[in-house]
């Protein structure tokens, strides 16, 4: 017997099925989750930056038309229009048009829905020996967040499972009156087969409740994978690790929101009106997760 991990994103209620116990998975973890949290908070360079070409002269027909109404009508269309065809095919009219309104072409694409990006989401790898969840995500301000203990385990494991009793007891026919048999409302896999978003920019990988932010590196396990791992766990002990229990099990950021941008983004969030903002006070924690990192090694090895 021992100690199963799954990924569960809380958000968009899905799970990574059973990783196996931790020895078997996070050596080699699929680094291919860096796909599902990586994201652009600012556009590429616009072709069509402003500049002489955005006034052209207008010939005077005695006529008012769209192009005459203000400026801020011109965003409040903008912004009251909920498609994004409908934004960009309006956008793409006129140079003019389209200084207006590229920052809400912006906002549509970074709040769009897709059930393969977890940019944003909030994550842990969780521990089927655990017996409680992170206190903020029990105790979440807003009722869609919150979850409990028991609700989790009735919604990511496979097996039904013995009402009342510790969740590591089941009953893998599921059939008889004392045990609740129970469908999977969790999405059972991530999609495995997302690619990486492949620039020559550098990335990190931020903590966007904490705003801490980790840049990956060549040391061993440094990847972003790993680095999202060992700050995630949360159970009540992580299998044969023995140098301090409570580092790991209890991992610092388990349960916050995470996602993966360019270097030169990492200021940079979505507001709660939806558009992107700059903020202050981000720390880099690259070296203490290094130390981390090297402590799982020596006690796993």
């Amino acid at each position: 017997m021992g100690q199963y991990w799954e990924l569960v994103n809380l958000d968009k209620k899905q799970t990574s099925g059973h990783l196996g116990k931790f020895g078997e998975w996070f050596w080699g973890f699929d680094t291919k989750i860096v796909a599902h949290l990586q994201r652009m908070m600012l556009p590429p360079p616009d072709p069509c930056a402003d500049g002489k070409y955005a006034e052209r002269p207008r010939f005077n027909t005695g006529k008012v038309t769209l192009r005459d109404l203000p400026v801020e009508l011109h965003k409040t269309i903008f912004k009251l229009l909920k498609d994004y065809t409908d934004a960009f095919c309006f956008a793409t009219t006129s140079v003019y048009f389209w200084n207006v309104g590229k920052e809400y072409l912006v906002a549509f694409l970074t709040r769009q829905e897709d059930k393969s990006c977890w940019a944003g989401d909030r994550l842990l790898f969780y521990g089927d020996y655990a017996d409680d969840l992170p206190p903020h995500v029990e105790n979440a301000p807003k009722a869609e967040e919150r979850i409990t203990f028991n609700e989790l385990m009735r919604k990511s494991c496979k097996w039904p499972r013995l009402s009342g009793e510790p969740p590591n007891v089941e009953d893998f026919a599921g059939r008889e009156d004392m045990f609740e048999a129970w469908a999977v409302p969790f999405e059972t896999l991530y999609d495995h087969d997302g690619e990486k978003i492949q620039t020559s920019e550098k990335w990190v990988l931020r903590n966007l409740v904490k705003k801490e932010y980790t840049y990956d590196d060549e040391g061993d396990i440094g990847d972003f994978a790993h680095r999202l791992a060992i700050r995630t766990l949360w159970s009540s002990y992580v299998d044969h690790v023995d140098y301090d229990p409570g580092i790991f099990a209890h991992g610092k950021w388990a349960g916050d929101r995470f996602d993966i941008v360019p270097e030169e983004h990492v200021k940079y969030v979505i507001g709660q009106d939806g558009n992107v903002v700059e903020e202050e006070g981000w720390k880099d924690v690259t070296g203490a997760m290094r130390k981390e990192l090297d402590i799982m090694a020596e006690n796993e090895w």
